[in-house]
């Protein structure tokens, strides 16, 4: 509601003597019986009281926004978190792939034989490697918002 719609709600109860009783009540004392001064201290009363409804609702509304805002923003440091943990981690499994590869090699050095730690070396690569890539990927998804949810469709441009 504006201000003038309130003002016009104010002079309809004037004209239809359909007076707010707590108003009238206070523009009486507040005019000190004069009926005159009464009426134009019952219309700012009346207005003001009408219309901060509405400053409250949209000052509401206003606040609301900023605790979304607030929340999106404390979303976006999470995500960037564990966006870095998951690279601390890629690192983790990178060392453990280089170790196993650095074991391999002392292997072949060595002029050992395949063993059967060789293979379980092969196997750590592969999988630790394959564990790295995902958390590299992971964590740069999550620190760019660029995840598969996050994707949008290109744009078709041929109509």
């Amino acid at each position: 509601m504006t201000k003038e719609e309130a003002y016009s709600q104010v002079a309809t109860e004037i004209a239809k003597s359909n007076l707010d009783p707590v108003s009238w009540t206070k523009a009486i004392e507040k005019s000190e019986g004069n009926v005159e001064k009464a009426k134009s201290l019952y219309i700012t009363i009346r207005v003001n009281q009408i219309y901060k409804p509405h400053a409250t609702a949209r000052n509401k509304k206003i606040a609301e926004a900023g605790i979304r805002a607030s929340a999106k923003a404390s979303n976006r440091i999470g995500r960037i978190l564990l966006g870095l943990c998951a690279w601390f981690l890629s690192l983790f499994f990178a060392g453990i792939t280089a170790y196993a590869f650095f074991s391999i090699y002392e292997g072949i050095q060595a002029n050992s034989a395949l063993s059967m730690l060789t293979l379980f070396n092969v196997f750590i690569i592969i999988t630790c490697g394959s564990i790295t890539a995902v958390f590299i990927r992971g964590g740069y998804d999550l620190i760019t918002d660029s995840g598969a949810g996050n994707k949008k469709m290109p744009h078709n441009q041929s109509h």
